[in-house]
C-alpha cells in the first residue's frame, strides 16, 4: 500500500530518476500554484522535447494535473 500526502510525495521523489524527479520537485515547490511550462524550461535547464517528455510521463502517473498552459502537482501529494 502506498504512503498518503507528504509521504506520497517523498515516495515518489525517491522512486523516480532523472529529469521526471527535478521536474516534479520543481512543480511541488510551487504547489498549490500552476508552473508554467518556460518557468519550468528556466528552473530545469531542461529543453522543451525533453521536458514535455517528462512531463507525460508524470501525468500518466497522475503526480502532476494540466492547468492551461502550465502543470501543478496532484493535491494528493499534500496532507
Amino acid at each position: 500500500m502506498l504512503p498518503t500526502g507528504q509521504d506520497l510525495q517523498t515516495y515518489w521523489l525517491g522512486k523516480l530518476t532523472g529529469g521526471e524527479r527535478v521536474l516534479l520537485q520543481a512543480i511541488c515547490d510551487h504547489h498549490p500554484e500552476p508552473v508554467l511550462r518556460t518557468t519550468l524550461d528556466t528552473l530545469t535547464d531542461y529543453k522543451r522535447s525533453a521536458r514535455d517528455t517528462y512531463l507525460q510521463r508524470l501525468s500518466a502517473r497522475k503526480l502532476i494535473e494540466r492547468k492551461g498552459g502550465g502543470v501543478k502537482a496532484a493535491d494528493m501529494l499534500f496532507d
